[in-house]
């Protein structure tokens, strides 16, 4: 029986020492796994912070190239306004352009037909792509024929529907890229407006505010200093979901 119990204690002994060995092994590869684990995790948030590095970089080296691409089409816009404007209008503005639109009688049977009003723009230093645009556009008399078919949010549109074709021809549908402007957006304050694809200027005839509170329209190169009440008018015409039940045409648009 002691020899027996003795084999007994010693199989036991055996397979403890078995178990706890393989028990042990097993803890080891835990921990070499979890070792891993915070590696991978250590190495993986270095990564991300590289990858996130790199891509600060990115955007700031691109913000550069950006505004350095910007600058260098302003001061080309400078020379193409002096080369084509300056001798006639002087190069550095304020340039006044005249509108001549046509309004069909209303109820005011003897009033004219024919209005006029007068746009004022901002220096050439402080909005030169988008008067060397603009100027252009008035130039060509690309706008001659155009309509103010919209009075929406505060905003009277003339747009190009009618003269797309125009406008791409001439190369001169929009601006590269919209410069931020001094100019407060306030009423009878004007500026390019290009959120549907077609060229479009906007009047403002409130003040305008965006949801934050913000008056600032960053493409408003000039206003309207004389004939507001003609801006007025075009504004008080009946309209239905901001189309003008009117069409107002746009009859002539020349520099003076």
């Amino acid at each position: 029986v002691r020899e027996e119990v003795k084999r007994m204690e010693q199989q036991w002994r055996e397979n403890a020492d078995k178990e706890n060995r393989e028990v042990y092994a097993l803890y080891e590869e835990l921990q070499l796994k979890q070792r891993d684990m915070v590696d991978r995790r250590v190495l993986d948030d270095k990564v991300r912070e590289e990858v996130k590095r790199i891509e600060q970089q990115w955007r700031e080296n691109s913000s550069k190239e950006v505004g350095m691409l910007q600058r260098s089409i302003q001061e080309e816009s400078k020379r193409q306004i002096a080369y084509r404007f300056g001798k006639d209008y002087g190069p550095s503005g304020p340039y006044k352009i005249e509108f001549e639109i046509e309004i069909p009688h209303q109820e005011e049977v003897n009033s004219p037909s024919v209005w006029y009003f007068t746009v004022e723009t901002a220096p050439v230093n402080k909005m030169p792509h988008s008067l060397n645009i603009f100027l252009q556009q008035i130039e060509l008399k690309l706008w001659v024929g155009c309509t103010i078919p919209i009075n929406s949010d505060h905003k009277l549109f003339a747009n190009s529907r009618n003269k797309l074709e125009d406008f791409q021809d001439a190369m001169l549908t929009s601006v590269t890229f919209r410069e931020r402007s001094d100019y407060p957006s306030e009423a009878y304050s004007i500026g390019f407006h290009e959120m549907n694809g077609l060229p479009e200027i906007y009047i403002n005839t409130k003040i305008y505010q965006n949801a934050q509170g913000d008056n600032k329209y960053h493409s408003a190169f000039g206003k309207v200093f004389h004939g507001r009440d003609v801006i007025d008018k075009v504004a008080s015409l009946p309209a239905s979901s901001g189309q003008l039940q009117t069409e107002v045409i746009i009859k002539r648009a020349y520099l003076i």
